[in-house]
């Protein structure tokens, strides 16, 4: 049987047992405030109870409330989105406090019984804490088992305090039930189904909480890997730039330090040059007088310059090279440069 399922049979179980009468009196959308109200117009509370200090009523419906809020709180979400469910299970319970109402006595028993189940319990919270609104299916399942322990509890319960006819039973008619099969096994075949249902939910929920860390470790271990294997990107990374900034700056200084070129200058401009293109300039007064003064040896300034001017593209670069290849016939030992890169 399905998970939600388990909830649903509960639930309609236990209604179809009760005569018309006491179905018009369930309250299935009980609330854990209405249940109080609920025990509170009982008439019969006070004078069936009072004298009993190890029975204290409010304090026991107080406490099942408190233990079973996050019951159904871990079961409201996977199996229904309203609390259809937990209203039902209140809401028998009320009634069944109705029905005892009449037999104080019966009353004590059934409230100690709600003691009983409300102590064997197991502390909900942890599992709602743990599950966080995603459960398995086999934790949907015993928790539906406990669900259905707890409705065949107020179903027995009901079945005892009324008769075929759906009236409430005369207090002859019960006592000859109780007589015929006492209170404590009546009830106590459930309790002990429930007992044994609850211990097989802390199991699963051990389990359960074995899977989970489990699965963190396995997670941690892939994020530590993923983390290994990142690192050690993020340091290829910057090794490579490392060696690659190294690499520029050594070419950056190579650059710097190497010579210009300039004697590409020099054999390009002659390859380009005509014959006789600037034998022009040999002629020239200016010239002859600095060439002379140079093979003298001229210590004076000015006649150690030949300063040629011109318009961008006029030919400057090609008389120093003919200067050049002129000077370089009869000189050996010439020196030149090309300011041109």
């Amino acid at each position: 049987m399905a998970s939600p399922d388990i909830f649903a049979s509960a639930y309609h179980s236990f209604l179809s047992t009760l005569s018309d009468n006491d179905r018009a009196r369930y309250d299935d959308k009980c609330t854990p405030q209405g249940l109080l109200d609920g025990l509170k117009r009982i008439s019969s509370l006070a004078k069936g109870t009072q004298n009993r200090r190890s029975q204290k009523p409010f304090a026991i419906v107080r406490d099942f409330n408190e233990r079973m809020r996050p019951f159904f709180a871990i079961i409201e979400g996977p199996v229904t989105q309203s609390s259809v469910y937990a209203g039902a299970a209140l809401g028998a319970l009320r009634l069944v406090l109705e029905l005892a109402s009449c037999f104080p006595t019966l009353l004590t028993k059934i409230l100690q019984c709600i003691k009983d189940i409300t102590e064997s319990f197991p502390r909900y919270e942890a599992l709602e804490d743990i599950c966080r609104g995603k459960l398995s299916s086999r934790l949907l399942v015993h928790l539906g088992r406990v669900y259905r322990d707890l409705f065949d509890f107020f179903d027995s319960a009901a079945t005892l305090f009324t008769a075929s006819s759906g009236k409430v039973r005369r207090p002859v008619e019960l006592i000859a039930s109780v007589i015929w099969r006492p209170f404590d096994e009546r009830f106590g075949g459930i309790l002990s189904s429930m007992s044994k249902h609850q211990q097989q939910l802390n199991d699963e929920v051990n389990i359960y909480q074995l899977e989970l860390t489990r699965d963190v470790a396995t997670t941690s271990e892939e994020i530590c890997k993923d983390t290994q294997a990142t690192h050690a990107s993020v340091s290829g990374l910057q090794e490579q730039v490392r060696l690659q900034t190294r690499e520029q700056a050594i070419a950056r200084i190579q650059s710097w330090l190497n010579a210009p070129n300039f004697a590409n200058t020099y054999w390009n401009t002659l390859d380009e040059c005509q014959d006789d293109t600037a034998q022009w300039i040999f002629e020239v007064d200016k010239f002859q007088e600095w060439s002379e003064s140079n093979s003298r040896g001229s210590s004076a300034p000015d006649s150690r310059i030949l300063w040629i001017h011109g318009n961008p593209g006029g030919g400057k670069t090609v008389l120093a090279a003919s200067i050049v290849r002129e000077l370089s016939a009869y000189n050996q030992n010439l020196v030149y440069f090309f300011f041109k890169e």
